[in-house]
Parts: C-alpha cells; structure tokens; sequence
C-alpha cells in the first residue's frame, strides 16, 4: 500500500510500533515510531505535514483510529459508524440477526453461570471469544463437560484481549472456514477473492494456511457475493475493503463468523487480492481516501473479480518454542519466484515464542501458489537455505 501511495505521487508518513516502517528504504517516505491509538500525536503529526488523507494498514484498531481521525480532522473518511461497528462481533451479531442472516447461536457472558446456562441450551460445544478483538486471539473452545477451572480459565483468556474487556459465547459449528473479501465502491460490491483457511487446534481455532484456488466453482462463488452483498447491506458497509469470515456447514450453507469494513490485514487486501483479482484494488482505495477518482479505472470493476490467480498465505513455524533465531534471510526470500511478499514477526537473536495467531507468528509469507507440493517444496527451501535455529 505504502508503495502505491508513492506510485500515485504522494509523500507517506508511516505512524506506529512496527519494525517493518523502519525497514524499508523509500524515497517519497518517513517512518515516526509510536503507538497506533496516540490520537494526540496523529493529530500534531497530520497538522505539521499538512497531510491530504489518514490511512490504516486494514487491522481493527488501526482502522478505528484513522476514521476517527479522519472524521475529526475532515478528511475522506470510509465511515466512522462501520469502523466502530467492524470492532464488535456483538453488534454485528445483533444487525446480522435483525437481517436474517445464518449464524450461530450466541449470548454476551461475563461469568461461569452464564456460559453453563449457553451450553445447557445449545446442548453442544461452544467457543468464548472477545466481542471486540481479531483472529483467534482469546478464543477457546469448550465442551459441553468442560470443568469450571476450564470454563473460568477461558474468560480470563477472553478478557486478557478483549479491549473492553467483555465476552460473546457461541455454539461451536463444525464446517469448513472461508475468507469472502470484497471491495465497494459507492455501494457497489465486488467480490475480489475466496479462500479456504486450514484450521488447527482444539476446535479449529486456528489458522495455518490460507489458500486461493482459481478452480473454485463459479456458483459457490455466487453464493459468495450473495451471502458478502447482504452482509454489507445489514451492516451499512458502502465503501473500501469488506473482509468476511463464514462457515460452510454440511448442509451447505454460509455462516457468519466476522465481517469488517476493512481488509483481511495488509497481505491479504494490498498484496494477495489485487493479484487474485487482476484488479487495482489498491488504487482505488486511494482514490476513496483522497476524493480523487481518477485513480479508478472503472472498466475493471464487476462483481466478481475473485480468484482468477492462484495464491496462498501461509503463517509457518520456524523452530520450536525457547529456540533461538539466529537468522533469516527476508531478502532472500523475498526474491525468490514464487513469493509475493513476505513479514517477519520473530526476532533475529530472541527465542522462539509458541506459533500460535498474532503477534506470537513467526513469519507470514504470500505466495503465487495454491499447490500443497509446491508450498511443502518451497517452505522446505526456504528453511534449509536461509533459516538457522539454535
């Protein structure tokens, strides 16, 4: 994203903790270490360079911010009301329920009886997950003779990421995990890409491998649009990114999981949709966040433009936990053919943390394949040729 702000003529100032701000060598680019929800210093910031627009990298509390940020300082904004409404699963659930649309049975809880009083009802295993946090940080899965310790265990998880500090309980279903990413224009939708994720873990509550297949079949992917466009119309959701997460049960229907208005995080909507789709979609993001639309070349624009490429996202292990990293070779890898782009969230020199979803990942890597042999082969060359472990 950053590289096509600079493509479009732009100066970026880069705003937050990450390594990889400081990493990259850009002309027509400055990196500013802080923290991500520092209003006060977003706001100096955007004063002192006189900034046109305030952009997020497409996670959850950087999209927050820089709408309200947007919205305060008057600059073009995708909606304050769908960024706050894309950081509560319980608000969602409520519009999705108002809309008709499937999804799995749920309750606010905050306490053991609560959660015993849902599995009595449901009469099956459920999942405790925050109402306002991303991917499978804070879910755990429970049975239906889970044991209070178990039970009071799986709050305290909940709440340690949850913001506010507040819980959804909700009937486990056992189906198979898609992504359905589309992009709006003026309330227009087109679906852009449909992956399959490769879930682990107790539950299935987490994700490995994410993969594209351009062999996907066109009437699941109309069932796809189908399912995102009445999503996007309960939910208010008219321009940007719109990043859903549903189950594909036996019966073959679409259960809501999540659904934000932004993208499914910076591999995903900036690197991997824009070329599964053959679409800019990068270009006319900026256009909706500057109010210039002629970056939108709107003879690529259908409904769906999704999975015309094959690809994969892939968050492996690169040692086992207390190991110490001693190298890796990002550039490396980075060239390599296959390799879209590649995020490296361990540390050269520190241990090894548990792989398990957020900041504990040791690397994310997008790549222009969906073949499992391929992926194997490559991963297997990637850790014997520029990986070393102590």
């Amino acid at each position: 994203m950053i590289r096509s702000y600079i493509a479009h003529g732009y100066y970026v100032i880069g705003f937050g903790p990450s390594p990889a701000f400081y990493s990259l060598s850009l002309e027509s680019y400055h990196p500013i270490y802080g923290n991500i929800n520092d209003y006060q210093s977003i706001f100096d910031i955007s004063n002192l360079y006189d900034v046109e627009s305030i952009v997020s990298d497409n996670c959850d509390y950087s999209l927050l911010v820089s709408e309200t940020m947007s919205n305060l300082m008057r600059k073009p904004s995708l909606g304050i009301n769908a960024a706050q409404l894309s950081n509560s699963k319980l608000r969602q659930r409520i519009l999705a329920e108002k809309a008709g649309i499937k999804q799995p049975m749920y309750s606010y809880c905050n306490s053991e009886e609560d959660i015993n009083r849902f599995i009595k009802l449901v009469g099956k295993p459920v999942l405790v997950k925050p109402s306002d946090s991303r991917g499978s940080m804070g879910i755990t899965y429970l049975k239906t003779s889970s044991t209070s310790h178990e039970i009071v265990k799986s709050i305290c998880y909940c709440l340690s990421a949850s913001p506010s500090g507040s819980c959804l309980v909700e009937e486990f279903i056992d189906g198979d995990l898609y992504t359905i990413d589309g992009f709006l224009l003026d309330n227009s939708l087109s679906l852009v890409g449909v992956a399959s994720r490769e879930r682990t873990g107790e539950g299935r509550t987490l994700t490995r491998e994410i993969f594209y297949k351009s062999s996907v079949d066109k009437v699941f992917l109309d069932k796809c649009y189908s399912f995102l466009l009445d999503i996007a119309t309960a939910f208010i959701y008219t321009n940007g990114h719109i990043h859903c997460e549903a189950l594909l049960a036996s019966n073959g229907d679409l259960y809501l999981v999540e659904c934000t208005n932004r993208g499914a995080g910076v591999f995903t909507s900036s690197t991997i949709n824009p070329y599964v789709s053959e679409c800019d979609i990068n270009s006319m993001f900026i256009a909706l966040k500057s109010a210039n639309n002629c970056f939108i070349n709107r003879t690529q624009i259908s409904t769906n433009l999704a999975n015309k490429r094959d690809a994969s996202l892939l968050f492996p292990s690169l040692g086992s936990n207390g190991e110490l990293l001693e190298r890796f070779d990002l550039d490396s890898v980075k060239s390599m053919s296959l390799v879209l782009d590649a995020y490296l969230f361990a540390k050269i020199g520190r241990p090894l943390p548990t792989s398990v979803d957020g900041p504990s990942r040791h690397i994310a890597i997008a790549l222009k394949t969906s073949d499992k042999r391929e992926v194997d082969n490559l991963m297997n060359e990637i850790k014997s040729k520029y990986v070393s472990v102590l």
